[in-house]
């Protein structure tokens, strides 16, 4: 779905009704001295379409939220739509806390770290029986994180936010590689989209086929935050044209799905996830990082490449015919292990035991890449 015009259309909220009608908002640019507004659009065949854009929320002027309302997290219970924003009181865009469009708008989540870091923001929402779930972005001295807060519908009623109770981190950031966390139920398979809610483990995941500068994430859901695996469902986020530099963010609609399978079954290489199952590879690929002067120098001389036992992280065993001794610098050439029987494993890592040197006797070890991949 392409912005009009030059400026951006990024940190969508997807909820797709029981008509399979899209509502879709996000965040856009502002006017009159705001930085964002929020706009809406709707589509009715399934995203092939687009209603023109309509301002859903902008900044109340000489309140708290008057620089900006942004990155939208929505949700409906019962006839209210709620929409959840991040903005700012700091004329330098940090410090932000996130809040509701009410007459006076608050924050419902207030960050009092230090003022010069993002602060909290980017909420998602999901409504799971009776209980509210709003995770967000938190952003402080000590990293990036979402955490977590939580209110029960049937003791406030239409004044649950108000009675949100902070629950801590769920998820600890990669700092400046994550951005917006984007959480979904799946009824299907009775998990978020990763666990429990509470305690998350990271998927493997594709860059194939993804726009460059790829950022603020938005999963499709219904209108409480679910995701179905029967339904059409979508991801969404923004990225950068070719050629064009700044803020010009167009959003990209992209369908999914979500399938599982047996344990033990081999998948190709069309899948990119599989959520508390295990993959079938039997080829690693190597690319050695190179720079100057040290083409193939950091490469391992020997190694073993092993694969996750437990998913603590605790065991690694070694892969069949994968403990090398005295390898040949491979200059700047990829270099490919076939396995010699399958492997199942959710992860594999490379155990460099000895090292070579450069020109100037130090020694390193990086990768450019370790890619899998599946050969039949």
């Amino acid at each position: 779905m392409a912005n009009p015009g030059n400026g951006y259309r990024y940190g969508s909220s997807i909820l797709i009704n029981d008509d399979n009608s899209i509502d879709m908002w996000t965040c856009s640019p502002g006017t009159d001295g705001a930085w964002d507004f929020i706009r809406y659009r709707l589509s009715s065949d399934n995203g092939q379409k687009w209603s023109s854009d309509d301002i859903a929320l902008r900044p109340t002027s000489g309140s708290r939220d008057a620089y900006s309302v942004c990155d939208p997290g929505v949700l409906k219970i019962d006839k209210y739509w709620y929409i959840g924003y991040t903005s700012t009181e700091d004329s330098t865009g940090m410090n932000n806390q996130f809040g509701w469009d009410i007459k006076n708008p608050q924050p419902i989540v207030t960050y009092t770290g230090d003022p010069t870091k993002y602060g909290s923001g980017e909420p998602s929402m999901v409504r799971l029986d009776d209980q509210i779930s709003v995770y967000y972005t938190n952003t402080d001295t000590y990293g990036g994180h979402t955490d977590l807060s939580a209110a029960t519908v049937s003791d406030h009623e239409d004044s649950w936010p108000l009675y949100l109770q902070a629950k801590g981190h769920v998820i600890t950031r990669h700092l400046n590689r994550e951005d917006t966390t984007n959480i979904k139920w799946v009824p299907e398979l009775e998990f978020f989209i990763v666990q429990d809610g509470i305690q998350w483990s990271m998927t493997s995941y594709t860059r194939e086929r993804v726009q460059q500068g790829a950022h603020n994430i938005g999963i499709s859901g219904d209108t409480s935050g679910h995701f179905y695996m029967s339904k059409n469902t979508f991801i969404a986020y923004a990225y950068q044209l070719d050629g064009s530099s700044g803020a010009n963010w167009p959003t990209l609609l992209n369908p999914v799905t979500l399938a599982k399978v047996p344990m033990g079954s081999p998948v190709d290489e069309k899948v990119s996830s599989i959520f508390n199952m295990t993959e079938c590879l039997l080829n690693q690929l190597f690319a050695p990082f190179s720079y100057g002067s040290l083409n193939g120098y950091e490469f391992p001389i020997d190694f073993t490449i092993q694969s996750l036992v437990t998913m603590d992280g605790s065991v690694w065993q070694n892969v069949l015919g994968q403990n090398i001794t005295n390898f040949p610098n491979p200059g700047n050439q990829s270099v490919h292990r076939p396995f010699l029987v399958l492997s199942y494993a959710r992860w594999f890592r490379i155990l460099a035991t000895k090292l070579g040197k450069d020109n100037h006797g130090n020694s390193y070890f990086q990768l450019a890449e370790l890619a899998t991949s599946v050969l039949y």
